[in-house]
């Protein structure tokens, strides 16, 4: 039996859109950089837990770009239950990496940023 591909979906009310949002978040946030990411953090309780990209083209062509946006969503999807709630994060990568980039290393690199900024829920 397969599963249904809405119930994988990342949808719109999960992501940071607007200009305004970006830049009150990035003058307000707390931010980390990882072995590969750089994550800006900020609670704010009047938004559920959000995620927004701010990937550079300058240097990269559209498939890498698309590429590196499609791990960070996917990472975060796959682990948004783990963090807290009102979260607003803003992620970008750093300027030289690996272009053979997976998800598990995506992921980990996430996950130990989180722990760092101490934004994961604790578990009972």
């Amino acid at each position: 039996m397969q599963s249904s591909p809405r119930k994988f979906r990342f949808p719109g009310k999960f992501r940071i859109k607007t200009k305004r949002d970006f830049d009150k978040y990035f003058k307000e946030s707390e931010f980390k950089a990882g072995k590969f990411l750089v994550v800006r953090s900020v609670i704010d309780l009047e938004h559920i837990t959000r995620l927004g990209l701010s990937i550079s083209k300058k240097g990269r062509n559209a498939i890498i770009v698309n590429k590196l946006k499609r791990l960070v969503r996917e990472a975060f999807r796959l682990n948004r239950f783990k963090l807290k709630d009102n979260l607003q994060l803003i992620i970008s990568y750093k300027r030289k990496i690996s272009y053979d980039l997976k998800l598990k290393e995506v992921e980990e690199d996430f996950l130990k940023i989180m722990k760092i900024l101490n934004l994961l829920k604790v578990e009972d």
